[in-house]
């Protein structure tokens, strides 16, 4: 398969819609943190009884955890993906596919930390 084929191209521009979609469903999961952080205001640090630190820390703070979180889930979901898919030799070790697949799941860790 050449990489002018219909299937090459296909696949390039699926691969690409993805990436938008992912794009953009990030770009709404995090302005729709931020919207529920300005809303709630001092609400949540009254209800635990702590001083309000501003709005500009409760938005740092907020879209820290986010992205923590989503770091978490994607280093968790690779690891946890290499780990129930991949095979083992006989001697108990991972094969050369699964080592691969183990490596990129702790690149992709490293990538989004």
């Amino acid at each position: 398969m050449t990489t002018d084929s219909p299937h090459h191209i296909s696949r390039t521009r699926q691969s690409l819609c993805v990436r938008y979609v992912l794009a953009i469903a990030l770009v709404c999961a995090a302005a729709l943190v931020v919207v529920v952080t300005v809303r709630s205001g001092d609400t949540r640090h009254a209800a635990s009884g702590d001083s309000f630190p501003g709005t500009f820390t409760s938005l740092l703070y907020v879209l820290l955890r986010f992205t923590v979180s989503l770091a978490a889930a994607i280093t968790m979901g690779s690891l946890v993906y290499g780990i129930v898919c991949t095979r083992f030799c006989r001697v108990g070790r991972v094969g050369p596919d699964g080592y691969a697949t183990l490596l990129t799941a702790g690149r992709s860790s490293l990538r989004t930390v």
